[in-house]
């Protein structure tokens, strides 16, 4: 009788390559996928006992998700059902990756639940009512790309922030504060805000889970970080942001007037050390960029030349905190980013 279960894992396989070529077309995903699923298929015909194929079947289901969460990202934008976040995203992976000197061989999927990165195919999954206020988000998930992705320029064989998480901590805890902080590095004020504002439940700030750290030390390092790089730069552009835009955010989410470490020590000036170091052209340059993309986006003209998609971001969030917003506003952001 396991013969047949094999089979039918086998054949659930098949069918779902099949149908993410049939919608995608032959891309990098799709000839990734099929290696996977190959390696898989392989595997299950050598299991002789309920126990392997049980194991199998769970990354078997895995795998099967993640294309699915493909294929549908792929026919919102064929159908032009994202509102416009698809080519958005794709601009800002583009600069984030260009800027590390890694290749932009993310894809981007579609969840229901919350924001994912999955290393088998390099997808992340963002829920598909995304708009300009979420997609800071997408540069905490590109973190964890980055991370396995980025090589040393004296040493190719070398993963800088591979290392940096064995220092911090080797663990899911310690990935997660240098993706936060990678993010906040490369973006700025637009990451936390977007978490403080839109994903942050106050009752549960402080509980730490099995594979993220408590919000509340997470916001301690995020605030931590952009304070070190102020003193570091010799600008109070991202400690101004911390004083007029984060830390009000999270006294009015959790009645506290600052941020404390938490559960854990705070590696912000650790992790500052290597960013600097190792992605110096990723750091998030505030300049007078944000104000021309916010005067951009209100008076609908094009981008002036040196705005970035993280200059637009936080220009979107500038506009929201101050209630500058009209029902279009959101498309003009979009579109600013491409």
């Amino acid at each position: 009788m396991i013969e047949e279960h094999v089979a039918a894992e086998v054949e659930a396989l098949r069918r779902v390559t099949d149908l993410v070529e049939r919608v995608a077309g032959d891309t990098r995903t799709t000839r990734v996928l099929r290696v996977h699923a190959g390696d898989l298929a392989n595997e299950l015909g050598r299991v002789r006992t309920w126990r392997s194929l049980e194991n199998l079947r769970e990354a078997a289901g895995k795998l099967r998700a993640e294309a699915l969460s493909y294929t549908q990202g792929v026919l919102l934008r064929e159908h032009r059902l994202d509102d416009g976040a698809g080519p958005a995203v794709d601009a800002l992976v583009t600069h984030l990756c260009a800027a590390a000197d890694v290749a932009p061989d993310v894809v981007i999927g579609v969840n229901t639940g919350s924001e994912s990165y999955t290393r088998t195919l390099d997808l992340v999954r963002l829920p598909p009512h995304c708009d300009v206020w979420h997609l800071p988000v997408v540069a905490h998930e590109l973190g964890h790309y980055v991370i396995r992705e980025l090589r040393h320029a004296q040493d190719k064989d070398a993963r800088p922030l591979r290392e940096l998480v064995e220092t911090i901590g080797d663990d899911d805890h310690a990935e997660e504060l240098v993706a936060d902080s990678y993010a906040t590095f490369t973006i700025g004020p637009a990451y936390p805000l977007s978490c403080l504002w839109l994903r942050i439940d106050p009752g549960t700030a402080a509980r730490a889970g099995v594979t993220h750290p408590s919000w509340q030390r997470r916001v301690h390092v995020m605030v931590s970080l952009l304070t070190l790089m102020s003193a570091e730069y010799d600008t109070g552009q991202y400690s101004g942001a911390v004083e007029t835009m984060l830390l009000p955010a999270w006294k009015q989410l959790t009645g506290q007037d600052a941020t404390t470490p938490g559960e854990g020590d705070n590696p912000a000036r650790t992790i500052l050390t290597q960013l600097n170091r190792h992605l110096g052209h990723s750091r998030y340059v505030v300049g007078s960029n944000v104000t021309l993309a916010a005067r951009a986006l209100k008076d609908r003209t094009p981008m002036p030349q040196g705005v970035t998609p993280a200059h637009v971001l936080n220009a979107a969030w500038q506009a929201r905190l101050r209630g500058d917003l009209d029902p279009d506003f959101n498309r003009r952001a979009l579109e600013a980013m491409r």
